[in-house]
Parts: C-alpha cells; sequence; structure tokens
C-alpha cells in the first residue's frame, strides 16, 4: 500500500513540476501574442490527461474492431459515456478564469527563461520538490510583475477598425467599449474582434475583462461580432439599441446574440428615445437619443450619441452616419 502511494506521490510531483516548467517557458509566448492564460489550466490538464487516454484507447479499440468486423457496440456505449462526462467537466468553465497581462519589455522575458534554465540545471535544486517550489516561487513573482506592469487607472483610446474608430475606456476598474457602428465595415467582424481587437487590448493594459459594451448602431455583422466577443472574452454588460420594423435575418442574429449572452453570463441592456447612464468608477457615460432616426436594411431606431467627461475632457461619440 505504501508503495502504491508512493508511486502516486511521485507521479504528482512529476505532474506539478511539468505544468510549472511549461507554464513559464509558455507564458512569454502567450503575453507576446496578447493570449491570455486560464487558472484552471493545470486542474484542467489533471483531469483531462487520464480522460484523453481512455478516450484514444477506446477510440483506437473501435477502429480496429471495425477493420475485423468483430462487435463493438458495447465500446461504442462506454465512449458515449466517457464523451458525456468530458462535455459536462466542460461546462464548469469560464471566461473569468483568464488572466491577460499587458506585454512587459524583452529583457524581462529572457531573464524569466534564464531563471528557469538556472533551476533546472542547479545541483542544489536536484529534487523534484526543490525545483517545483522554485519554479512556484518564480512563477508568483513574473505574474505580480506582470500585473504591475500593465496597472494603469484611466485611460481613453481611439481603437481604428476599418473605416472608423471604436473608443475605449478605462475608468479605474471600469471598462467600456463603443462601437458607433465600424464593426459591422470589417467583412469578418467575429475574426477581427477575436484575433485583433481583444489580443490588443490585453497586450496593451492586460485587461480580459470589458465592464460595458455599447453597441449604437444593430446590424448583422455587429451582432455576430459580439456574439464572438461574448463568447471569448469575459463581457458583463452589453447595450444596443431598440429597432422599429421587422427583418429576419436581423432578429436572428439578435437571439442568437441573445442565447450566448444567457450561458456566458452576460447582461444585455436595450435602450430606445430616453436617455440612459452607466456609471464607471468615476465618469457617468450619457446615451442621449437624437430626433434623427437612422435606418438599417428594413428597420429604423433612434440615433444616439455617447458623452461624459473623462480627466475633464468632454467625450462625444456620435453615431454612425
Amino acid at each position: 500500500m505504501k508503495n502504491i502511494f508512493g508511486k502516486i506521490f511521485s507521479w504528482l510531483m512529476n505532474f506539478i513540476y511539468i505544468q510549472l516548467l511549461v507554464t513559464l517557458i509558455s507564458l512569454p509566448i502567450l503575453v507576446w501574442w496578447g493570449i491570455p492564460i486560464s487558472l484552471l489550466s493545470p486542474i484542467g490538464n489533471l483531469i483531462f490527461t487520464p480522460l484523453l487516454t481512455i478516450f484514444l484507447f477506446l477510440a483506437s479499440l473501435i477502429f480496429f474492431l471495425e477493420l475485423f468486423y468483430i462487435p463493438n457496440q458495447w465500446l461504442i456505449y462506454l465512449l458515449e459515456i466517457v464523451t458525456r462526462f468530458w462535455n459536462y467537466l466542460i461546462t464548469f468553465g469560464s471566461n473569468g478564469s483568464l488572466i491577460g497581462f499587458a506585454k512587459p519589455p524583452l529583457w524581462f522575458f529572457i531573464l524569466v527563461i534564464l531563471c528557469v534554465i538556472t533551476i533546472i540545471h542547479s545541483k542544489k535544486l536536484a529534487s523534484r520538490g526543490k525545483s517545483s517550489i522554485a519554479l512556484a516561487l518564480l512563477l508568483t513573482a513574473t505574474c505580480i510583475f506582470l500585473k504591475l506592469h500593465g496597472k494603469q487607472t484611466t485611460i481613453l483610446e481611439s481603437i481604428p477598425c476599418k473605416k472608423g474608430v471604436l473608443t475605449f475606456i478605462k475608468d479605474q476598474n471600469t471598462t467600456a467599449l463603443i462601437d458607433p457602428g465600424f464593426i459591422s465595415s470589417q467583412s469578418s467582424g467575429p475574426s477581427w474582434t477575436e484575433y485583433t481587437l481583444i489580443p490588443d487590448l490585453i497586450k496593451k493594459y492586460g485587461i480580459n475583462t470589458i465592464d460595458h459594451v455599447i453597441i449604437l448602431k444593430p446590424g448583422i455583422r455587429t451582432f455576430e461580432a459580439l456574439e464572438s466577443l461574448v463568447r471569448t472574452t469575459c463581457i458583463k454588460n452589453c447595450y444596443c439599441p431598440f429597432w422599429q420594423g421587422n427583418d429576419p435575418a436581423l432578429n436572428r442574429s439578435f437571439v442568437s446574440l441573445k442565447k450566448t449572452a444567457l450561458n456566458n453570463k452576460t447582461q444585455l441592456h436595450r435602450f430606445d428615445t430616453h436617455q440612459k447612464n452607466i456609471t464607471l468608477d468615476t465618469i457617468t457615460l450619457e446615451l442621449k437619443p437624437h430626433d434623427k432616426k437612422c435606418e438599417y436594411r428594413s428597420v429604423t431606431f433612434s440615433s444616439h450619441v455617447v458623452t461624459g467627461f473623462f480627466a475633464n475632457k468632454k467625450i462625444h461619440i456620435p453615431t454612425k452616419p
């Protein structure tokens, strides 16, 4: 019995050591590309590695039994159980476990890699326990530095988006993204938001949560991009205008967005001809309606502007003409 527990403990120590080593080596690449890391990765790898082994083993058996026309229904049933259990575990994951880091100077990553190499080859840290502790301390110090490096209290930035700009606001611990209607000008809005917009925000500011996303113009491409954003990033609140009229394609796109928002715990808000205020930390954004009506396909909606004061500078974002 002691021998079994000893083997399990040894396997667990090797697993922790490998996880820390892989995390530290891959961290510079992920940060450089603006990809967030997940706090659940070690737990996920611990759970899914045995599941993946079982899945591949059963799938291989089924394949070879099929080649020789040997009955394999019971193996297919077991494989379905493993798959259902896998899908069930995936539902516990969320975008909230992701952490983004702002891109630091190159010398910092070089220093981290040199420290990793030193720990691996140090004779004083030859045991798995000591080297794991050293790698864990290095990882903790690295994450603390990256978080402090990317900490900025106030940000107001215009983000180019083909035919116009989006506005990104960071007010202490609260963030907002405002689209006057330019995301729809992208040929592929979902890909642009997922692979360009979010990685750029992470690399610059280390944020992976947007508290408020404000859409001033409804649109099929806009809703598709917003749905991709909600699915891949932690979005707390989304705002879009009411419209009058009936457009089946637009309605289907909006219904799909609502389902994705519900599944990802994102609050979806609508605004109409009344003024709506959105409070950040020290700033209140005002969505003010105009008498002017805008058209999109076969629907009409009220034109809005976003106003507020940021560092004594007035923000004024009109809707796309």
